[in-house]
């Protein structure tokens, strides 16, 4: 599961939750686990605090959700990955007060893969709006987000096991980092395509977040 509030100047009062159940049923009778999820959307009262439901949104399994920092084509807009290999993005859209999100883009990252974590580039600068998402195959990709959609831009084979995170610098757009299942920190720059530029193996377990 994953919480995360809206970081957008006038929608700071907004959160969402992001949950991951596997589906009981259905495990008994398959290998292959189906994931189910949801997406809920909150407000805060700012002056009592008080937390109020406004939407819940029926998924695959959510394993990661990030909000951009910066609004796109006018919107906040909330990326998620899901238990089917999507990256999905959602905008946040606010009519006269009343808030929703709405799915803008679903892109499969790949069949019989899990997308584990997804960041932005643009934390700190509003340069070209990146995502970075990694998988249970031990990829990471890169993908650039604008006004037509979404674009790949490079995938490294990267881990043996799975890339548990993946995460921009965020003071340069054009370097990212993963961690993975096989104790191993990597770092990359999107101008040398298919290699990372840097390995460390000195952990002793999995690099599971990068901040």
């Amino acid at each position: 599961d994953s919480v995360e509030w809206c970081p957008v100047e006038g929608y700071r009062r907004v959160l969402v939750c992001g949950t991951y159940q596997l589906d009981k049923n259905d495990a008994e009778q398959a290998t292959k686990q189906k994931r189910l999820g949801r997406i809920y959307l909150f407000t805060i009262d700012d002056t009592t605090t008080d937390l109020f439901p406004v939407q819940t949104i029926d998924t695959s399994g959510v394993l990661d959700q990030k909000w951009c920092y910066h609004t796109i084509q006018n919107h906040p807009v909330l990326g998620v990955v899901t238990s089917e290999g999507s990256l999905q993005l959602y905008r946040l859209v606010d009519n006269q007060g009343f808030l929703n999100l709405e799915l803008w883009i679903d892109y499969s990252i790949g069949q019989d893969v899990l997308a584990l974590s997804l960041d932005w580039s643009t934390n700190k600068t509003e340069s070209e709006h990146r995502i970075v998402v990694s998988d249970s195959l031990g990829n990471v990709t890169v993908f650039k987000v604008g006004d037509g959609g979404v674009e790949k831009l490079g995938m490294w084979k990267s881990h043996g096991f799975e890339a548990w995170i993946g995460a921009f610098n965020y003071w340069n757009g054009d370097v990212f980092y993963s961690g993975g299942d096989d104790c191993v920190f990597k770092s990359y720059d999107t101008r040398v395509p298919e290699t990372a530029v840097m390995s460390n193996r000195s952990h002793e377990a999995g690099v599971t977040s990068v901040r």
